[in-house]
């Protein structure tokens, strides 16, 4: 697996702070509280701009379950026949489908992710990875551990 430079929330904290002057992150400083909470709330509510009602925690879970797909991809041999079909098992194993095409609300997560600025993709958004901030994003979501007890 890649190690990320900002697979520690001080970094994370810092770059948010530094790039995002406006967020709340920056206003209140990073002695607010819990700051891999601050990062996550950040990122879903100032970037993503979702409100918290409804089941937030439940749609968290659905974007760690998309990004760790994303992530072992990047992570695999992509060139080798197995490396697509494990990729379809990943996806029917979380999401019930093969790719992000069969289902439009997780192809609607595909497109506000990449919109968000966390993901990129070429041609297909099917064949999207993880950017910078994507990495960030996916560093707090796991170590929510409410999230990822259920997330491999």
């Amino acid at each position: 697996m890649k190690e990320s430079f900002y697979a520690d929330v001080n970094n994370i904290a810092d770059y948010i702070i530094r790039n995002y002057d406006h967020s709340c992150l920056a206003f209140n400083g990073k002695d607010s509280g819990d700051l891999r909470q601050d990062c996550e709330d950040f990122f879903y509510y100032e970037k993503l701009n979702w409100c918290g009602c409804g089941a937030p925690e439940d749609v968290k879970r659905e974007i760690l379950k998309y990004f760790t797909i994303l992530e072992w991809w990047r992570d695999s041999d992509a060139h080798k026949d197995h490396s697509y079909h494990e990729k379809c098992k990943r996806y029917r194993e979380a999401f019930g489908v093969n790719n992000v095409y069969e289902n439009p609300l997780l192809l609607a997560l595909a497109y506000s992710m990449d919109a968000a600025g966390f993901t990129e993709h070429g041609s297909s958004i099917g064949g999207a990875w993880l950017t910078n901030e994507g990495e960030m994003f996916l560093f707090v979501l796991r170590n929510n551990d409410e999230l990822s007890k259920d997330v491999a």
